[in-house]
C-alpha cells in the first residue's frame, strides 16, 4: 500500500539582525515606522554629510510580538526581523514640498501627477534594548530568492530578488507542485564593484541565490525630470518657462539594499 507523504512547503530564507539608535518614529496607518541609525565600524568612512547609514523599521500594529512597547528617540536597540518591500504613491505635490521650491506656480499640473515608489523595510519580530552603543556593529542579513531583474550602474552590479519566505501572504490559489501562490517580498542586492569575496559575479534573471551580507543605504538626488519620466509625464515640461532650470530641481532620496559578502549561486 502506497503511503501518501503530506505536502510540506519550503520557504526562502529572510533573516536580518541590526543594532542602532532610534532617530524618529511616525505612524503609517496601524503600523509604526522607525528610522534607525546603524552603528558603523570606527574605521568605516561616514555617509554624506557625516550622517550614519539608516534603515526604516516597521512595527506591525505598533507592537512587538503582539505587545505594546515604549520606544523613545535616542534608544539603542537590537532588532531581529525580515526584509520586505513597501510600495507607496508619491504625488507631484509631495515632490514640490520636498524640493523647497515654488514649483507648483511654475507647473500647476504637477500637483495632479502621481507615481508608485518602493521602499524597503525591516519588519521587526523581536526587539531588545541595549544599555548603550554596542562595542562592535551588528548588521547581518541572510536572504535567498529568485532574480527578477539584474542590472549594472557605473561599474556596480545589482539584482532584485523575489523572496518567498514564511511571512509572505498566500492568496488561496494553488500553483505548481501544489505550492500555494504567494506574494513575494522584493529586496535589492548590491555586488560592490561587481564582485563578492574578491571574485567577479555574473547573475542573470531567474537565477536562484542565497546571499549573506549587511544592510546599507545609498543616498542620491533625483531631478524633477527623472520624477516626471518615472510618472510618464515628462511632456509637462514642454510648456514651462525656464524648463531647463526647472527640470533640474532636485530632492534627496535614499535606497536600501543588501551588500553581498558571500554568495551561493544555485544550479538551474
Amino acid at each position: 500500500m502506497t503511503q501518501t507523504i503530506p505536502f510540506q512547503e519550503k520557504f526562502d530564507l529572510n533573516q536580518a539582525q541590526l543594532a542602532g539608535v532610534v532617530q524618529r518614529a511616525w505612524s503609517a496607518g496601524p503600523d509604526i515606522l522607525v528610522r534607525l541609525a546603524l552603528v558603523a565600524k570606527p574605521d568605516e568612512p561616514g555617509a554624506p554629510e557625516n550622517q550614519p547609514a539608516s534603515v526604516v523599521l516597521r512595527l506591525p500594529q505598533g507592537c512587538i510580538g503582539g505587545q505594546n512597547i515604549t520606544l523613545l528617540t535616542g534608544d539603542h536597540v537590537l532588532v531581529n526581523g525580515y526584509l520586505a518591500d513597501a510600495p507607496y504613491i508619491e504625488s507631484g505635490q509631495q515632490f514640490a514640498e520636498r524640493s523647497r521650491k515654488d514649483l507648483l506656480e511654475a507647473m500647476p499640473a504637477l500637483g495632479a501627477v502621481t507615481t508608485e515608489r518602493i521602499s524597503t523595510h525591516l519588519v521587526v519580530t523581536a526587539l531588545d534594548f541595549l544599555p548603550g552603543a554596542p562595542s562592535e556593529p551588528i548588521n547581518a542579513v541572510t536572504i535567498e530568492g529568485v532574480v527578477s531583474r539584474a542590472w549594472e550602474h557605473r561599474g556596480q552590479k545589482f539584482a532584485r530578488l523575489a523572496v518567498y519566505d514564511s511571512q509572505t501572504q498566500a492568496d488561496g490559489r494553488i500553483g505548481k507542485n501544489g505550492r500555494p501562490w504567494r506574494k513575494a517580498h522584493y529586496v535589492s542586492i548590491h555586488f560592490a564593484d561587481g564582485q563578492v569575496d574578491g571574485r567577479a559575479v555574473n547573475v542573470q534573471k531567474k537565477d536562484r541565490l542565497r546571499v549573506h551580507g549587511q544592510l546599507g543605504e545609498r543616498r542620491y538626488r533625483e531631478t524633477l525630470a527623472a520624477f516626471l519620466l518615472r510618472a510618464g509625464q515628462i511632456g509637462l515640461l514642454s510648456d514651462v518657462p525656464n524648463a531647463d532650470t526647472v527640470r533640474e530641481t532636485r530632492v534627496s532620496r535614499s535606497a536600501t539594499y543588501v551588500t553581498a559578502h558571500a554568495l551561493i549561486q544555485f544550479s538551474h
